[in-house]
């Protein structure tokens, strides 16, 4: 636990020094925000200049994320206690809370976002934020995003997590660190209240886990806690309602609506399909009222922000036949779990991972945190588990290989192959070790 603990702070260090290597971040803090820290961030960028910020903390970090994921495939392999568990889980979560989010600065295209509500009393689903392009945040957000300008998209996600994060965003005001601060604070709310549900060590000690939560403050945590909730509670009515709930944070847990009625449908307990159906579409559709939108505005905003084509097999491959073997694979899909007595969660499972790894336009790193809370609803012996876990360490080994193309001419049409193929490598090596098992 102390050599993690010393990893993580190592990695909480990084984050601060990589930040002082993005010279337009901090521009608008010291124009925008904190003026009078003008001088000394001026020292410190001059001093850190010293040690070549665009190669060294990228081995730094390779490092970190290699002895990181070492120890952590080491004690999933032993028994750990549930208490284990939840300290080791609370204090790793605890210094990454003082990270600065380098990895993906989404946390401030939500603040941004917030700020439509709560700040100029406009509808997040209808008002783009570069509306009020003299907004403090908005200088943060749209150089990070100009390849993909979210400041010119109404908000992709659903009314609970608007219900969650307006409150944090009105009590923090137009402080930087203080937003930062409540919306990770939020995201380890979550955490914690996931990790009652399901105290899985290969959950919660799971470097990406920790890192892309607390460490980002990503809210899919907020999706995921109703899933889990969903799964824990065998109760339709109930089950419904907290995948709904879950939808209404992401999008994505209409997928796994689809395959538990799939499921509900197959074992012919019609009285519970219908409860559970009736439940879920209530709850999503009671929201949808009070956003003040229907569910087709979801449907494209959804749709334009997932055509970013991000390290992903669509962007190496531009072409409609991949639309076509998606809807092949997931009606195949689908009959299996129709004729077929499977695990639910294990095929949803196996359908969500081949959907990021080979149809999902805008793959980002920390999306396999998905896969991994389904982990402890699979069977013990489940054949995908080391699929996901491999899949977690190669997501995180994706951000170095993006790193490295920035140093080495990025535009260089090979670099999107290699970070695609780093992302991937992770099942590669468990699909090849398992056909070499199988036939050799």
């Amino acid at each position: 636990m102390l050599i993690i603990s010393l990893l993580f702070l190592a990695y909480n260090a990084l984050s601060w020094v990589l930040l002082f290597r993005d010279l337009w971040t901090l521009e608008v803090i010291t124009t925008k925000f904190y003026p009078q820290w003008s001088n000394q961030i001026q020292n410190i960028t001059n001093f850190l200049s010293i040690f070549k910020l665009n190669t060294v903390p990228t081995v730094v970090f390779i490092i970190l994320i290699i002895l990181l994921f070492y120890f952590y495939f080491k004690i999933i392999n032993k028994s750990v206690s549930v208490k284990s568990v939840i300290i080791c889980s609370i204090c790793f979560q605890a210094i990454v809370f003082f990270s600065y989010p380098v990895l993906s600065t989404d946390v401030l295209s939500y603040i941004l976002s917030d700020r439509v509500n709560v700040v100029y009393h406009q509808n997040v689903w209808t008002t783009k934020p570069n509306e009020f392009v003299k907004d403090p945040y908005y200088y943060l957000v749209y150089p990070i995003y100009k390849t993909n300008d979210w400041t010119n998209m109404t908000r992709i996600y659903g009314g609970v997590n608007q219900l969650i994060y307006s409150p944090v965003t009105a009590l923090s005001g137009n402080d930087l660190i203080a937003n930062l601060a409540s919306h990770k604070l939020v995201v380890l709310f979550f955490v914690l209240a996931t990790l009652l549900v399901i105290p899985s060590a290969m959950v919660f000690l799971n470097p990406l886990f920790i890192i892309e939560t607390v460490g980002s403050g990503h809210n899919d945590i907020i999706m995921l806690f109703f899933t889990v909730l969903s799964l824990t509670f065998p109760n339709p009515i109930l089950s419904g309602l907290f995948l709904g709930l879950a939808t209404q944070v992401k999008t994505t847990p209409a997928l796994l609506f689809v395959f538990l009625c799939l499921k509900m449908l197959s074992d012919l307990k019609i009285k519970k399909l219908i409860l559970f159906i009736l439940s879920y579409v209530l709850t999503v559709g009671v929201i949808y009222f009070f956003m003040g939108v229907n569910p087709t505005d979801t449907i494209v905003r959804t749709a334009g922000s997932i055509n970013v084509y991000w390290q992903s097999l669509p962007m190496l491959i531009r072409s409609p036949i991949l639309n076509y073997l998606l809807i092949v694979f997931l009606a195949f899909q689908a009959a299996r779990t129709l004729v077929y007595k499977l695990n639910i969660i294990e095929i949803f499972a196996q359908t969500l991972m081949i959907y990021l790894l080979f149809f999902l336009a805008a793959f980002w790193n920390w999306y396999p945190i998905w896969l991994l809370v389904l982990v402890p609803f699979l069977p013990e012996k489940s054949g995908i588990k080391p699929y996901i876990l491999a899949f977690t360490f190669s997501s995180m080994l994706g951000y170095a290989a993006y790193w490295i193309s920035l140093r080495f001419n990025y535009q260089f049409f090979l670099w999107p192959v290699i970070i695609y193929l780093t992302v991937l490598s992770g099942p590669a090596i468990i699909c090849l070790q398992d056909i070499k098992k199988k036939y050799l």
